[in-house]
């Protein structure tokens, strides 16, 4: 439930909001997340991916590189018009490798907008410094570095090359 929690603290604090509000809380003795239901949606099965929001994937592919999820299925996303909106995020910041299933995006340009937005997230030290003290209350401080490590990271290849070169390793996991 901690990794859900982080899964959408990462999201908001990067300005993706793909990840509904996940909250942590007590119910009948038991500890667990909670996530805000959206109406009016449908699960990612079966749904082309031609038929999503292009800039919405990619964005998907970063999160789920800076979350090192290892559980991206259809079934983990729901999808609201074209838009896609991550779910189940309990398989992450681990150290299993990320699973890459929606798709690869290697020399795809990168949107301008996701360039921007980890731009602007890695520029402003106390949304970073809030973070990681977030991430530091559901995490150990090896996955909490490692998040912050992988956005810097994929942030200096796409500020780079504009677009994620295929050959370059995602694997990297600075543990």
């Amino acid at each position: 439930y901690k990794k859900e929690r982080a899964a959408y603290l990462v999201s908001k604090s990067l300005h993706f909001n793909m990840v509904p509000v996940t909250v942590i809380r007590d119910v009948y003795g038991h500890t667990g997340s909670v996530q805000e239901f959206l109406g009016e949606v449908q699960s990612g099965y079966g749904i082309p991916l031609e038929n999503l929001s292009q800039d919405d994937l990619y964005k998907l592919w970063i999160l789920d590189y800076i979350i090192w999820n290892s559980d991206r299925h259809s079934g983990n996303i729901l999808v609201r018009g074209d838009k896609v909106i991550a779910i189940d995020h309990g398989l992450t910041f681990g150290n299993e490798l990320p699973l890459r299933t929606r798709g690869s995006y290697f020399d795809i340009p990168t949107p301008l907008q996701v360039t921007n937005l980890l731009g602007e997230a890695l520029s402003d030290e106390s949304r970073l410094r809030q973070l990681q003290q977030n991430l530091g209350e559901l995490l150990n401080e090896e996955e909490n570095q490692a998040c912050l490590a992988r956005i810097k990271y994929i942030y200096g290849i796409i500020s780079r090359d504009r677009k994620v070169p295929s050959g370059t390793s995602l694997d990297f996991h600075p543990n």
